[in-house]
Order: C-alpha cells, then structure tokens, then sequence
C-alpha cells in the first residue's frame, strides 16, 4: 500500500515546482517498483531548449529575450503544451510542466505526451507589437521541432487567443507552410475552437459535477465559492449558478463579494463589464480575498493564481472539496494540512486538464477534419472526464490515498505500460 506520508511533506512555502513533480513522480514508481530504465527515461525531459530571441523594443533598442521549450515524452504521441509568459518563469517550472502534462495525457487516454514552453517577460509591459514580434521569434526559433504531428504550441499563463493567432502565423512563416493542427487555442476564424474559453469552463463544470455525484450531491443546491472571475473563473460560477447552485462568495484582483443567500452571476458580469471592478456591487457585501478562501461552503474553486492556498491559511479553509483549477494554487504544505482535515482536494492534474481536453478537440479537428455537433462533443467530453475521475477516484479508494497522489500513480503505471510494450 502507498501512504501519504511518502508524499512531499515541503516544511516551508519556499520550493521548487520540479522538485515536486518529481517526488511525485518517484512516490508512484516506488509503489510500482519500476524498472530502473524507466524511472531514469521518465524523471528527465526527452529534449529541453534555452532560446535566446532577439527584440527590437519600441524605444529602438536591443534586447534578448530569454525562452524554454521542454518536451518530457513523446512515446504516446506528439508533445502538447502551453507557452507560458512571466517575468518570474524558471527552466524548472518548465519542466515540472512538462511532465504533468505528460500524466495529464496519460489519465485522459489521450494520444499525446506532455511539452511546456515559457517565455520571460512581462506581458503586460510590453506593447502589442514587442509582444507580436517576440512571439514570432518564439515559434521560428522552434523551427523543425514544432509541429502537428511533433509538438503542438497552445496558449499558457499569460497568453490568450491572439497569442496563438501570432504563434500559428509564426509557424506558417518557419515551416513555409500552413497546418492549422500546429497550435490549438486560435481565434474560431484561424480555425480554433468556437468559444474556447467557453469549453475549458464547460469541461471543468463538467467535472465538479462529476465529483459532488460521487460525494453523493448535485450541483443544485450546493453552496460554492470561487476565488477568480475571469475566463475560467467567472464561466465556471456563471454555469454552476445556472444549474442551481449558490455561489455565495467570489473575488478576484479588485476584491471579493459575500452574500450568504447567492449571488447572480449573470447581474454580477454585466455590472464588472460595466465598472471594471467588483467594488460597490449592490446586492451583496465586500470580502476580502483571505475571506472568500475561508468561506464556508460544499464547493470552492480556486481559479486565480499560484499559491493561494498555503499553510498560512490552509487550517482556515472551510469547504467540503477544493478544486485546483489552476496549477499550484495549493502549495504542498496546505495539501497535507487539508488532507488531514478531510477536506477533498482535486488537484491540478485532473481540474486543470480541461483546458488539455479542448486542445485535443482543436488538433483533431484540424488534423482530420472532424466535425461534431456540440451535443457530441459535450458527450464525449463528459464521457472522458467521467472515466478519468471515477479511475482515479477509486483507485484513491482502493490504495487509500489522495487523488493527487492517485492520479499519479494511475498515470505513471500507463506511461510505464507503454514504454515496456514498446521496449
């Protein structure tokens, strides 16, 4: 049997993302006990990249920017893998990227192998041409390794739609040629998705629902909360309000909101369409975001940022089951501490792996040409997250341990499947 004490135990908040990926990933091939080529092929990337690209800024001067690319396994099919843009980004976050890409393939029975990319600059302080060109430079640097059928770019942390428009028009440049399965997130008129966005909530909806099903609830009636009110974060609370739940409390950078009886997302949207902010919301009281986090309620999703949840604050969180809807928003201290208190966490590698669903959709659509109805495509998105959870939910069950550790362990031993069966 695995125990969670064999899982990373970081005594403070100061660690290293690939540190952690990879005690994960040495946790589940100890219980595996796998064979010493596999650990070794596994617990390092197939390739990794340090790019330098050149910038001309606005200002007329010369900078080089720097750039990653990190493809961990392909031995299921071509990478996938967001580009990330931040200031803060490391090789190493690259890295542990990669690889839970890589499970998060595997637990979806997907037919790729997990790749990040990272670009480091501040977005947000470059103009729209700095960030144009450099993206540019990005996939031509990439030239002979990116591809359809060899590694698929797609829009990470900091980057949207139109980055992936600038990326696809990067790699019809560098290969000389157009294959529109080359990137996915692209906007519907570049052949992408219809509302994407719109897709990755659905899908993450899909799977809340999934996870109150098998605690023996539903979404209607159920009290949520939700820390983000953006893409991700406000389509998830605008679609469990709409099936019924009470979203009693939600907060992004301008603050929070509490109203115990519900808000109305719909009313909520329009009015930050309009003012831009939360504040001065007339049907519901200020909150702080520490003060959301600690709501009382069935369900809260964290869909904000990095490290939200940590062991300053972990003790104080008093929902049923937190969803990790973006990667590391819980740190591995405040994992134990929830872990301890039975709260039920569903971790990164299975809430945020619907953004991966809907990248799957576009390739396939683009590299075959499938067309579905959206009924057909929510049944088959519903019918994957389905069978992935309930995987990975029993096999917590049975080993009993957390589903983060379950899923790693139900991933692992996929990956190490298909490495003996090809060996």
């Amino acid at each position: 049997m695995i125990s969670d004490t064999l899982l990373p135990t970081a005594e403070t908040e100061d660690f290293d993302p690939l540190v952690q990926a990879t005690l994960h990933f040495e946790t589940a091939a100890r219980h595996l006990d796998l064979e010493a080529w596999i650990v070794q092929r596994l617990r390092h990337p197939e390739r990794e990249l340090s790019l330098n690209l050149p910038l001309i800024t606005n200002d007329g001067l010369p900078l080089m920017v720097t750039a990653y690319r990190v493809q961990h396994c392909t031995w299921q099919g071509p990478g996938l893998g967001g580009v990330r843009y931040s200031p803060d980004v490391r090789l190493s976050h690259v890295r542990a990227a990669a690889m839970t890409t890589t499970w998060e393939c595997a637990l979806f029975d997907l037919p790729f192998g997990g790749s990040a990319g990272a670009i480091v600059c501040d977005p947000q302080r470059l103009s729209e041409r700095e960030l144009r060109d450099v993206t540019k430079e990005y996939v031509y640097a990439l030239r002979g390794i990116a591809g359809p059928a060899t590694d698929v770019l797609a829009p990470g942390i900091g980057s949207n739609a139109q980055t992936a428009a600038w990326m696809f028009d990067g790699f019809i440049r560098a290969a000389g040629h157009m294959e529109a399965a080359a990137v996915t997130g692209k906007p519907e008129g570049l052949w992408g998705l219809p509302a994407f966005d719109a897709l990755v909530a659905r899908n993450l909806f899909l799977l809340l629902e999934q996870v109150l099903l098998e605690r023996g609830g539903l979404v209607r009636g159920a009290t949520v909360a939700v820390q983000g009110f953006g893409k991700l974060g406000g389509a998830a609370a605008r679609l469990l309000h709409d099936a019924g739940a009470r979203v009693v409390a939600i907060a992004d950078l301008s603050g929070g909101l509490h109203n115990p009886h519900g808000l109305d997302i719909a009313e909520l949207q329009s009015y930050v369409e309009t003012n831009h902010v939360m504040l001065g919301f007339p049907r519901a009281e200020a909150a702080t975001n520490e003060q959301v986090l600690e709501t009382s309620c069935d369900l809260l999703v964290a869909a904000a940022d990095e490290h939200q949840i940590t062991a300053a604050n972990a003790a104080r969180v008093h929902a049923g089951v937190v969803v990790e809807a973006v990667q590391e928003t819980i740190t591995p201290a405040a994992d134990r501490i929830l872990a301890d208190r039975g709260v039920l966490v569903v971790p990164d590698i299975l809430a945020n792996s619907t953004r991966l669903l809907a990248s799957v959709l576009e390739w396939s659509r683009n590299q075959r040409g499938l067309c579905r109805t959206n009924g057909d495509v929510e049944a088959h998105m519903k019918d994957c997250i389905q069978r992935a959870y309930l995987a990975v939910h029993d096999c917590g069950a049975r080993e009993h341990i957390g589903l983060r550790a379950a899923a790693h362990l139900l991933a692992v031993d996929r990956i190490a499947s298909a490495l003996r069966a090809r060996h």
